[in-house]
């Protein structure tokens, strides 16, 4: 007998993460344009929702790196931004945009490289009282380009998902962040957050947050909001 293809197994519906998380929040709090989606590099988890995004709202600049390791991968998201007349921008040729209120600095934009993570986009963000980091899925090989301008960051978004091929000690004690913020999904086949990057921030006293217990994280006019914060609340 073989039940393999028996109806009961089957999800009733396939939802994307877009489906799930991403649009939902954004329709929620009624936008319909994005005005920059940045690409930081041709990993699945980091651009596969793409797509949908450039279909269900109107995106009007998509920002990556066309000769990236990898980059290959996005021929399809590159061929929907120009159906939807979506320009398309060079990372390599940005080194500072302002957003909004938010002025975002762009770095490790050029590195050439075999490894799709070693050129991943970093970027930092100044908006409000906060300098934000975001270092996608950066090695510890690459962290020296963020190092260069070693300067203090308020809130450090760890990369590659608190993997321990990221987050050296030589960079926590450049930036030494206020709070590090961890996105990686309950139960993961990879074991992230890894136990050596969990301790080498609390040896820092950094705040550490993740997104396996609080679920979304946010911060509103510099004020820290999550998931669980968000449920309780209208639990009462």
């Amino acid at each position: 007998m073989q039940f393999d293809d028996a109806p009961w197994k089957q999800r009733r519906k396939q939802s994307t993460i877009a489906e799930f998380s991403i649009i939902p929040m954004l329709t929620e709090r009624g936008y319909q344009q994005i005005d920059y989606l940045l690409l930081t590099h041709p990993d699945q988890d980091h651009f596969g929702e793409a797509v949908e995004l450039l279909q269900r709202f109107d995106v009007k600049n998509l920002i990556l790196n066309p000769e990236a390791a990898g980059a290959e991968k996005y021929k399809e998201t590159i061929a929907v931004a120009e159906k939807q007349q979506t320009r398309v921008i060079d990372v390599r040729r940005l080194t500072s945009l302002t957003v909004g209120n938010a002025q975002v600095s762009v770095m490790n934009s050029d590195y050439q490289s075999a490894e799709e993570n070693d050129s991943s986009v970093i970027t930092t963000v100044k908006l409000g009282q906060r300098r934000y980091l975001l270092m996608a899925d950066l090695p510890i090989a690459r962290e020296e380009s963020v190092m260069q301008l070693c300067r203090s960051i308020d809130v450090l978004k760890v990369g590659h998902h608190g993997s321990d091929t990221s987050t050296s000690d030589a960079l926590l004690d450049c930036i030494q962040p206020q709070l590090a913020v961890i996105s990686a999904g309950r139960n993961n086949r990879f074991g992230h957050p890894h136990e050596s990057v969990i301790q080498r921030l609390q040896q820092r006293h950094i705040q550490v947050m993740s997104t396996q217990q609080q679920g979304k994280i946010e911060i509103v006019d510099d004020v820290l909001q999550t998931g669980k914060t968000a449920l309780k609340k209208a639990r009462q």
